[in-house]
């Protein structure tokens, strides 16, 4: 018997499903953030009186940030593991974003949106493969 098999017979439990849940919180946290800079854009625009290319930087920022985070995590994950990239970006995306909201100037916005957009990039890579690990799993089981 391989390891394939082996997995593949392997009932379905509470862990798969907290684990699911875990994911689901991540992909709830890239899907708010996109809500909460789309919200808070216009308001902070007039309040720092920002030109139009210096409020589209603010949500350029975190898009590099993604693809550059895209791009290293899965070195990442290869060198150091899936679960403690997901950890370990999930905390980064959470301290940046708590220092977004404490950002005092433009460039210190800047910076942070771009370690968020870092987190998320990394972080959303690895929730889509484990919930189709989960499916594939179910569907091997019967």
């Amino acid at each position: 018997m391989d390891i394939l098999s082996r997995l593949y017979r392997l009932p379905t439990g509470r862990f798969h499903y907290t684990l699911l849940g875990l994911i689901g919180v991540g992909w709830l946290f890239d899907a708010m953030d996109t809500g909460l800079v789309s919200f808070v854009l216009p308001t902070l625009s007039q309040q720092w009186q920002l030109t139009p290319a210096q409020s589209g930087w603010i949500v350029s920022v975190a898009f590099v940030g993604m693809a550059l985070g895209a791009v290293a995590s899965g070195w990442a994950a290869d060198r150091f593991g899936r679960r403690n990239v997901f950890v370990g970006t999930m905390v980064l995306y959470s301290i940046a974003t708590g220092l977004c909201a404490l950002s005092p100037s433009l460039s210190v916005l800047l910076f942070c949106r771009f370690w968020v957009g870092f987190g998320l990039g990394a972080s959303c890579r690895w929730p889509s493969r484990w919930s189709a690990n989960l499916r594939l799993l179910r569907c091997a089981a019967g």
